[in-house]
């Protein structure tokens, strides 16, 4: 496992994910460690590993919320919202699913999409004070106000 992390560290994927392997061949319930192979895959970019992974950790540990909105993650950055969302809400309240994936919107340069995120966020749940704020900020970065935090 620490030769796994090692090379996650140092961005060896493939002997990473060897060592992840072999780990999990002798430890077959390590759920947590599941999930980090998954969040490995996100480093890299991998959103298909990461969301593979993460359902492989799912089926150890289906109440596992950690993994769970790591996955809604991967699915929004994958160019799935819709699949993020539907994980998502199934992990915090709907006006929050919303909210992050406005961010994640935000974050790959669709603030129209993210746009449309918070205002539905906000439809839901007016006094919603993240999603308010979020949005004047996106405002003011589609204006031209201020510059895109990214």
């Amino acid at each position: 496992l620490g030769l796994a992390r090692f090379y996650t560290r140092i961005g060896e994927r493939e002997k990473a994910v060897e060592g992840y392997k072999k780990y999990l061949t002798l430890y077959p319930t390590e759920k947590d460690v599941a999930h980090e192979v998954a969040v490995a895959h996100a480093q890299w970019k991998d959103w298909a590993g990461a969301i593979s992974w993460c359902e492989f950790a799912l089926k150890l540990d289906p109440e596992n919320l950690t993994a769970r909105k790591t996955m809604a993650f991967c699915y929004a950055r994958a160019g799935q919202t819709e699949q993020a969302f539907e994980i998502m809400r199934r992990v915090v309240p709907e006006a929050q699913a919303r909210y992050l994936l406005a961010r994640v919107l935000e974050h790959q340069g669709d603030f129209a999409a993210s746009r449309a995120q918070l205002e539905a966020a906000l439809q839901i749940d007016q006094n919603y004070a993240d999603a308010r704020e979020f949005l004047t900020e996106l405002d003011q970065v589609i204006a031209g106000k201020i510059p895109d935090q990214n």
